[in-house]
């Protein structure tokens, strides 16, 4: 944060600098707190999603198959 608020000569590139260490530590703590977990929470729930498509595609062509012979 001192370099966000710098004053004197060279003050210009400090706050840029400032700028970006600044954002990207507000961005990266966003993330880790809400971004990760709701990917954590959703995990199960995808793979369960996923899971139960490949069964119903799988019966459906072996359905599919079943009814040519």
């Amino acid at each position: 944060m001192p370099l966000l608020i710098a004053t004197g000569a060279g003050a210009a590139s400090r706050f840029d600098i400032g700028l970006v260490i600044a954002s990207g530590m507000a961005i990266g703590t966003l993330f880790t707190l809400f971004i990760v977990p709701v990917m954590y929470t959703l995990r199960p729930h995808a793979i369960l999603i996923f899971l139960l498509s490949v069964l119903l595609i799988t019966l459906s062509l072996y359905g599919w198959f079943f009814k040519i012979l």
